[in-house]
């Protein structure tokens, strides 16, 4: 079920006209993750694909990790997007799925050192 919403403008010509917008963000809805290792030292989990609210900040993602990988506060950790980078913890998941989000998920890529500079 797609949603559409509609806002107003004018043209050129002073007559208005209605503007259809695309779905609303994804932020209310859920996406699905993939959480790959990366590194010989890495842990490897059993079940790798999850869902979190869109919503969501990076940082929820990181300590659902932390907290599923069993890591200390000391511990390292590092969670790539597309190989290269390391998204912010106030980034948006839905954001990062609507940039980076591939088929029907996002997948990320961890490791408990240093994978990619």
């Amino acid at each position: 079920m797609e949603h559409q919403s509609a806002s107003e403008g004018e043209d050129s010509q002073g007559s208005r006209q209605q503007v259809v917008l695309g779905p609303p963000p994804l932020a209310e809805e859920k996406v699905k993750i993939q959480l790959v290792p990366v590194g010989g030292l890495t842990p490897i989990m059993k079940k790798n694909k999850f869902r979190i609210a869109g919503r969501q900040k990076f940082s929820a993602v990181t300590q659902f990790l932390r907290q599923l990988l069993q890591l200390k506060d000391h511990d390292s950790l590092f969670i790539y997007c597309q190989s290269a980078f390391c998204p912010g913890p106030d980034q948006q998941v839905a954001e990062l799925f609507q940039c980076f989000g591939r088929s029907d998920e996002l997948q990320l890529y961890y490791s408990i050192q240093e994978a990619w500079g």
